[in-house]
């Protein structure tokens, strides 16, 4: 694992070509997340789950 902008990443996640489940989770919350702070998918799926689905709270933590 790596350390980036203060969240572990785990290189094999942050590959889309084996997507991250997205239950429990809103999927425009995940399209915001994605657009607003330039990730993939895989990132934003695993932001939102750290910060409980909060849209604003994951991109806060992903542009700081």
């Amino acid at each position: 694992m790596k350390q980036v902008t203060g969240i572990t990443r785990d290189k094999k996640a942050e590959d889309d070509s084996v997507p991250l489940s997205e239950e429990g989770l809103t999927a425009q919350h995940i399209d915001m997340v994605m657009q607003h702070a330039s990730c993939s998918r895989n990132t934003a799926i695993r932001v939102l789950r750290e910060s409980n689905d909060d849209m604003v709270a994951a991109v806060m933590k992903l542009t700081q």
